[in-house]
């Protein structure tokens, strides 16, 4: 298995000791070894191309429209390459980009992993716990941090410096950047829209009167010029990004954590209750309301055509987008509480009964399962030929395929 590594340089705020060179897949790198620590080391530089690619994963779903979906699966069956330990807990899924990719952590710590070998590069402490997904933006990692007096966070990867720091509020969900703007939704019931650049806040919307207002716990969705979030009151809201004014709201039973879905122009998003909504996004109007059963904790994934849904009771729902018919379901045996992700034709869903499934996109059949050490509780990651697969506590393990050389 290749990869392209870009990594020319890491390094950390302590007295350089050894700089070596070497020949790594046919390219020459040079690494600056800073610290004995074999966990890494204090402070984080990554100097060289650091190239982007159609196939990055560079915020929570991998795109604005959250639809968890990546082009190919790595042929099974699978071997584990590497385990990582982060030393602290996860609930952001990892980013990547040019065979590195960035970990966030409730210890406040980003985080850079070798994908070759699951050796930490280094890592910056930001002070206060991540529990929502940063996003990637060049060189640039935007970090929401989740204390009460809480902020985002913008730290330039190649200059070990924080660009900006805009405070906002408390955040729990994901960060959503659409080009010049990063949008986030705040646990005081907030969405704020920032310049990406400069961190300057643009507008600011409220959902609800502040003494009704409730958290929003839903990592926004975008399509076009539209934003979409759930929140604590059972709100499923639409807001114009030119100028941050509701454009349409809707009711759900019980409230949304999961963060919506947008599939062709309807957005989905199911509620504590199992209610599930789909609204198009263009006028406001209810296309369809499903009942799925059981609570709904995570996001959703989209092929544009179905949508797969997971449930607190196991479940795993393939609805048709545009009627809200159920196509297939697959019962597994604990909850499902993230995302699943779409990877060809297979759905890779996570559970608490510390696995992953493997199923058929077509028929909800089982294909395999892996087996980890911990819950799962985090969207799985494929990129390149490598599937990363989060679990509790504080562990990320790298899977390829059997029959590829380490």
């Amino acid at each position: 298995m290749r990869f392209p590594f870009s990594l020319s340089m890491m390094r950390v705020a302590v007295v350089l000791s050894t700089v070596s060179s070497a020949r790594v897949m046919g390219r020459v790198f040079t690494i600056g070894i800073v610290c004995a620590a074999l966990a890494g080391c204090a402070g984080l530089r990554l100097s060289g191309s650091f190239r982007s690619a159609e196939d990055d994963w560079t915020m929570q779903g991998g795109s604005p429209g959250r639809h968890h979906r990546v082009a190919n699966l790595p042929e099974l069956p699978w071997k584990r390459l590497w385990e990582y330990n982060a030393q602290g807990g996860i609930l952001a899924s990892p980013l990547v980009r040019d065979s590195i990719a960035i970990v966030a952590t409730l210890h406040g710590e980003i985080q850079a992993v070798d994908l070759r070998s699951g050796k930490r590069l280094g890592y910056e402490k930001l002070g206060s716990p991540i529990s929502g997904t940063p996003a990637l933006n060049g060189v640039t990692v935007i970090v929401p941090l989740s204390t009460e007096n809480g902020s985002v966070v913008a730290f330039d990867l190649r200059e070990n410096r924080k660009l900006w720091k805009a405070t906002v509020g408390p955040v729990g969900s994901g960060i959503l950047l659409n080009g010049a703007h990063v949008y986030v939704a705040t646990l005081e019931g907030r969405v704020i829209c920032l310049d990406s650049r400069t961190g300057e806040e643009r507008w600011r919307f409220n959902v609800g009167a502040r003494a009704d207002r409730k958290p929003l716990r839903s990592t926004p969705a975008l399509e076009g010029t539209t934003l979409v979030v759930g929140s604590d009151d059972g709100s499923l809201v639409g807001i114009e990004t030119r100028n941050g004014s509701q454009l349409w709201r809707h009711a759900s039973p019980a409230s949304i954590f999961a963060g919506p879905v947008i599939a062709n122009g309807i957005a989905v998003a199911g509620d504590l209750r199992g209610n599930v909504l789909a609204v198009d996004v263009a006028t406001g109007a209810v296309r369809w309301r499903r009942d799925a059963g059981a609570a709904i904790y995570g996001g959703a994934a989209t092929d544009g055509a179905t949508i797969y849904l997971p449930t607190a009771a196991g479940r795993l729902l393939a609805l048709d987008a545009v009627t809200g018919d159920v196509r297939w379901s697959y019962v597994g045996s604990s909850v499902m509480n993230a995302a699943p992700l779409i990877a060809g034709n297979r759905i890779l869903v996570g559970s608490l009964d510390r696995s992953v499934a493997i199923v058929d996109a077509a028929t909800g059949a089982l294909v395999d399962k892996i087996v980890v050490e911990g819950r799962v509780k985090v969207t799985p990651v494929v990129w390149r030929g490598m599937v990363l697969v989060t679990y509790e506590d504080k562990f990320v393990a790298a899977y390829i395929h059997a029959g590829d050389g380490s």
